[in-house]
């Protein structure tokens, strides 16, 4: 017999730009992407309205056409979720690969996604043109340096700031059930466990819904913070890195990559309420003699997905968080 469910929760159907920006509540001016080795660092909701709107011009102005897979290959920063939605609202569907990956891993990437245009950093150029040069369609002119902190890149190149000379431009909207179930946003890699990984497509509706019903049809009665120390180009991370933090007006301290004291100092540092990590980490966690340096009792909730996580250790780390806090397993499709 069928299972039916017992409530139902509407979720919106809007483009995504226009279902964060769209009658925004919270402040605009509050920083919400900050740098969290150097806090000073930061991007508010009116930086990213703006930056998202030149990259709209930008990107249309280097030929960005509607469905077109524009791939970005670099660590965690605070410009790669500004990243991901100016390439959704001027139409295109996002794609990240792994910083180290090898040029054979990375033209299946590209291929498999379908990528017209890759921004690189620029200490990662390298296996990004070895690749290139393997995918038919794909040239060095489909290379642009992301370099938003102004690193150093090698002539030839268009660069990151190249694409905020072209003035702004509003996003592609649409507010209709079909459109945003059938509007690509993100093309996000499988693990490969069966093969060689594979891409999901994930839809304007399918990032929506996952914030909407994951976060806003019960309510944490306190504002919540994360660390993003995963790789925002996963698809356990992308949802929360890129939708999550301006449409709930939620801070994000974003970490380049994880390192474990790193990570502990800044979950103490900046009393993280929201814990995310993968079974390895979680073991790391509790193996480690720093989770007596270092406090997670600010945690009020976390999640461990990608894979199973044996109880004992679950219990060992949630002994580490705030009092009553849940630990959630998730993993699946």
């Amino acid at each position: 017999m069928p299972f039916l469910a017992e409530s139902h929760y509407p979720v919106p159907t809007k483009d995504i730009a226009s279902w964060t920006f769209d009658n925004y509540t919270h402040d605009w001016d509050d920083p919400l992407y900050i740098d969290g080795l150097n806090p000073s660092n930061s991007i508010s909701p009116r930086q990213a309205y703006k930056l998202i709107r030149q990259l709209v011009a930008g990107f249309r102005a280097i030929g960005l056409q509607k469905g077109d897979c524009v791939c970005i290959h670099s660590f965690n920063q605070i410009f790669y979720p500004i990243f991901f939605h100016g390439v959704v609202a001027a139409g295109g569907i996002f794609a990240g690969t792994n910083p180290a990956y090898t040029p054979y891993e990375l033209a299946h990437t590209l291929r498999t996604a379908k990528v017209k245009y890759v921004l690189v950093a620029p200490d990662l150029m390298d296996p990004v043109l070895q690749a290139v040069e393997d995918v038919d369609w794909l040239g060095r002119e489909n290379v642009l340096i992301f370099n938003p902190s102004g690193e150093e890149a090698p002539a030839g190149f268009g660069q990151w700031s190249d694409l905020f000379n072209h003035g702004e431009q509003d996003w592609v909207r649409f507010d209709d059930l079909q459109t945003a179930k059938s509007t690509e946003a993100a093309r996000l890699f499988s693990s490969g466990t069966t093969g060689l990984p594979k891409a999901a497509t994930l839809s304007h509706y399918n990032l929506v819904a996952q914030q909407t019903l994951v976060y806003e049809v019960d309510k944490t009665p306190w504002r919540a913070s994360r660390l993003m120390a995963l790789p925002m180009f996963h698809a356990a991370t992308a949802p929360s890195a890129f939708c999550g933090p301006l449409r709930a007006g939620e801070k994000v301290y974003i970490l380049a990559r994880f390192d474990l004291e790193k990570w502990f100092w800044a979950m103490e540092k900046y009393a993280i309420t929201e814990l995310a990590v993968v079974p390895p980490i979680a073991v790391m966690v509790i193996n480690s003699p720093l989770n007596k340096k270092y406090s997670l009792g600010a945690v009020k909730r976390a999640g461990c997905g990608a894979a199973p996580l044996d109880k004992g250790p679950q219990k060992r780390v949630q002994a580490l968080l705030s009092e009553d806090a849940p630990l959630t397993q998730v993993w699946g499709m």
